[in-house]
């Protein structure tokens, strides 16, 4: 930040309250809420990566992988989309760079700096610059390779500008290791966020008519579809739950991925006490109760609608666990 807060300061910034960074000031804004907007023509799929692709570090990553990964994109790009598609791909800066397996717009032969895979009018962008472009607005299909995912020192000095910590002062217990917490995370997690709908928004769905519904477009990315799923309705207000499709043919049958498709599924049973579940998926019922709580299934709880409660909660006797969802109308209302 290179102004500090003043009485009667107006920030426009169309993700700010994505982004959570305003959240660590000491004096934290007003977020105004603006027009809604319906993203009921807006629809998504996440894309499982094959499993030797999975955990990338590009800024590590080697010549071998970055071309695997370029077959990975062309063949999902050429799966999800048809002849006359505009298509958008949004792809690590590195595979251009470093590895050249993307193509730069100079080399095309169209004047708007498209090329042509099968067909298909394809554009590439890579992950930072972008934000509030209307170059791509005319496409239909965005796809999402990878994340934006900064350096840690990056967003722990992030952390401690917008919480006016210095660096003498910050708190770094959760900023090391694999996993951060505190502001770190609240950073972190809001940058993801901001740039994946920053660069999921150049495309049609910014096309806003008078209604306030967005246009017809379908995301394909490849970000994890646990916050994916958990922060669904604060990205695409109205947008129908993202579609699973796999490209890892290693992809385990394990419990874990077994409930996830049972809390998944439109013909599960609205009601369920957690034995009957645990039958269902093939596993424990202490297993089940320690999965609910788990990165990897509880967004679905949320996503789809579940609640975990006691019996006496839903006015049966005992005191036994239910999975209970509410409908598609209920949620609405809510």
């Amino acid at each position: 930040m290179n102004y500090r807060p003043t009485p009667n300061l107006l920030i426009l910034d169309a993700t700010g309250d994505i982004q959570r960074c305003f959240r660590l000031l000491r004096s934290r804004p007003e977020f105004p809420r603006p027009p809604a907007v319906n993203y009921e023509n807006l629809k998504s799929v996440h894309l499982v990566v094959p499993k030797s692709l999975q955990g990338i570090r590009w800024n590590k990553s080697n010549i071998t992988e970055a071309k695997a990964y370029e077959e990975f994109m062309r063949k999902a790009v050429l799966d999800g989309t048809g002849p006359g598609d505009r298509v958008l791909v949004v792809y690590p800066l590195t595979m251009a760079t470093t590895h050249q397996v993307i193509p730069k717009p100079a080399e095309s032969t169209e004047e708007d700096g498209s090329f042509d895979w099968e067909k298909r009018r394809v554009y590439f962008a890579h992950w930072g610059p972008g934000a509030g472009s209307n170059q791509w607005k005319g496409c239909k299909h965005v796809f999402l390779f990878s994340e934006f995912l900064k350096p840690k020192r990056v967003i722990i000095a992030k952390a401690s500008a917008y919480s006016e910590t210095r660096a003498s002062d910050a708190k770094l217990e959760g900023m090391h290791g694999r996993g951060m917490t505190g502001d770190a995370l609240t950073v972190q997690q809001g940058e993801l966020l901001m740039y994946g709908k920053q660069m999921a928004c150049r495309g049609n769905v910014r096309n806003i008519d008078k209604n306030g519904v967005c246009g017809e477009m379908t995301i394909h990315a490849t970000m994890e579809y646990g916050p994916m799923l958990a922060h669904w309705g604060e990205l695409f207000r109205g947008a129908p739950l993202p579609v699973r499709k796999s490209y890892d043919d290693t992809e385990s049958d394990t419990f874990k991925g077994r409930i996830q498709r049972y809390l998944a599924a439109p013909d599960s049973p609205q009601q369920a006490s957690s034995t009957e579940v645990a039958i269902a998926v093939g596993c424990k019922a202490d297993q089940l109760r320690r999965a609910m709580a788990t990165k990897a299934v509880s967004p679905y709880l949320g996503a789809y609608g579940w609640q975990l409660l006691r019996a006496r909660e839903i006015g049966l006797a005992g005191n036994k666990l239910y999975l209970v969802r509410d409908t598609a109308e209920e949620r609405k209302a809510a």
